[in-house]
């Protein structure tokens, strides 16, 4: 993630928030995203194609002004290439405005439910939030668990145990 993705993501929200139109921008650049694949990627970063003609593709989709002045925004800076980044950023300042935190687990098998309680409650009592869960399973960990969230990792395996009480004994 570049500063550039957070200081384009931080103005598109500020604005839309300070419009009060925030739902209508997120539609817009979820429905944006989910479009972005490569074809359009590759038009939007092709130097073949000028801004102008890139601006009329825009002008044609039926999108709210305030994003399509985004996204003029980013092809008259050539910034397309962070767009991905930029959407990333822009949903965390949503979630974080919403007091919402999306936390990946991941482990060896699927947690009990009574485990993804406990999960929920510890973070949801450390953080101050609503906390959504996906499960990733790894099978290369022997046991426990690893918490990704907002670039935070936690890690509760066996393996990083195991790493630790190591290097622990090298230093006694």
């Amino acid at each position: 993630m570049t500063d550039s993705a957070r200081q384009y993501a931080l103005a598109v929200f500020s604005l839309a928030r300070e419009q009060n139109n925030l739902e209508i921008v997120l539609k817009d650049f979820s429905s944006f995203m989910e479009s972005f694949d490569q074809e359009v990627r590759l038009f939007f970063l092709n130097p073949g194609f000028n801004r102008l003609e890139k601006k009329q593709v825009i002008s044609k989709m039926k999108v709210s002004k305030h994003f399509q002045s985004f996204l003029f925004l980013l092809v008259d800076n050539d910034r397309f290439d962070i767009v991905k980044d930029i959407y990333d950023v822009f949903l965390d300042l949503i979630l974080h405005l919403n007091k919402m935190m999306n936390v990946t687990v991941i482990s060896k098998t699927p947690l009990s439910i009574a485990q993804k309680n406990r999960v929920v409650l510890k973070l949801e009592q450390d953080y101050s939030r609503v906390i959504h869960l996906d499960e990733v399973i790894d099978e290369s960990i022997i046991a426990g668990y690893k918490l990704v969230f907002e670039g935070n990792l936690l890690d509760d395996t066996i393996g990083r145990r195991l790493s630790d009480l190591q290097i622990n004994l090298k230093k006694n």
